[in-house]
């Protein structure tokens, strides 16, 4: 069964009480959770669902995607409409997204000097449905460096 965190208060609650029901009703045998980078196990958030995995000995495997390639466009189109502002309000002093990687084709993330690579959510999807439909077991999370 393939989770993604629901939009609600503590959502590890309620996502763990339907992994035991999908597991005790439904006789699911195996979960993906797709999280972020920064999920670890046992930390608020997917990190609890996590853990809950580990707790409990399901067959799971965690999806933790970075930066989509999706977006990318998106942050350039916004760029471009927050740089015609800027000019508009006369404050040149910020440059946008679009404007740095134009000039200094280069991409600034919160990781400072790490690297940090660009997925496309079919990759994320085509992983999901090997770690479902695999016989061999996926108990580890994969991360966007695969």
């Amino acid at each position: 069964m393939y989770l993604m965190e629901p939009v609600v208060a503590e959502p590890w609650k309620r996502m763990n009480e339907f992994v035991a029901y999908a597991r005790h009703e439904h006789e699911v045998g195996r979960f993906v959770l797709v999280s972020g980078t920064s999920a670890q196990p046992g930390k608020p958030g997917m990190g609890m669902v996590w853990k809950n995995f580990l707790q409990t000995g399901v067959d799971f495997c965690v999806l933790r995607p970075s930066w989509f390639m999706a977006t990318l466009p998106v942050v350039l189109y916004l760029s471009r409409r927050a740089r015609a502002l800027t000019r508009q309000t006369e404050n040149l002093s910020e440059e946008s997204p679009g404007s740095v990687i134009k000039d200094h084709s280069k991409i600034y993330t919160a990781c400072g000097a790490g690297r940090i690579p660009f997925v496309c959510a079919t990759d994320i999807a085509a992983v999901a449905f090997h770690a479902l439909t695999d016989t061999k077991s996926h108990n580890y999370n994969r991360t966007s460096d695969l």
